[in-house]
């Protein structure tokens, strides 16, 4: 494989290796001290977690760059964050109840309008020619 194309599968191992030491520590401690079973089945889970987003947050922002052929492009350009802030809104005023006993569905609502609101720019703007990053942006 071209060195460009490595690099994902790469990362990919890494994260796997990640989750799986984490899996096995945490599945290794005993409960009879509960500071090493509080050290690993919380707090590392927790930084494996961070360290996972943080990964998904670099790949998506170097995808976006690529795309739109520009290093300092955002994701209120292509209105991903209205598209999430919409959805929860929307699901706020729905269901209030759901905005309070339940953050983790709110979470996953505001995911799923701005995959929603980026699929339907990129639907949008594609033209003839593919998706040119000009014509993303007048979307």
């Amino acid at each position: 494989m071209a060195p460009e194309r490595t690099w994902p599968w790469a990362f990919a191992a890494l994260v796997s290796a990640a989750l799986l030491l984490g899996g096995l520590v945490a599945l290794a401690a005993t409960d009879a001290d509960p500071a090493p079973a509080l050290l690993w089945k919380l707090r590392l889970v927790r930084g494996l977690a961070a360290l996972l987003v943080g990964a998904c947050l670099a790949v998506s922002g170097a995808l976006l760059q690529g795309v739109m052929r520009n290093d300092l492009v955002e994701p209120g350009l292509l209105g991903v964050n209205a598209g999430g802030n919409l959805a929860a809104m929307v699901a706020m005023l729905v269901a209030p109840e759901l905005a309070l006993t339940s953050p983790g569905t709110m979470a996953l609502v505001g995911w799923s309008g701005a995959l929603a609101a980026c699929l339907l720019v990129f639907a949008l703007g594609r033209g003839p020619g593919g998706y040119r990053p000009t014509q993303l942006l007048l979307t």
